[in-house]
């Protein structure tokens, strides 16, 4: 089985590349961390993905949240 990844072309790559996050608040009861992901398409194709839990416990949606948007942050421009 071949799996690849197929990329339209644009007019510049500022154009065509996107991220989205996203995160919930401790949705496990059992382990009561909150889940954190991101996804960079490039093109339409993904180019970079993660999920993970967070490493830290929050007590609201919105301080989970600003948490995910911090670390992708500071994933890309530090």
């Amino acid at each position: 089985m071949n799996i690849v990844l197929v990329y339209d072309k644009g007019s510049s790559i500022r154009d065509n590349v996107k991220g989205y996050v996203d995160s919930n608040y401790a949705n496990d009861l059992n382990i009561k961390t909150s889940l954190t992901g991101h996804i960079f398409t490039f093109s339409g194709g993904a180019i970079s993905w993660n999920v993970i839990f967070q490493s830290t416990i929050t007590l609201f949606t919105i301080e989970a949240r600003y948490m995910t948007l911090t670390k992708i942050w500071n994933k890309l421009y530090n």
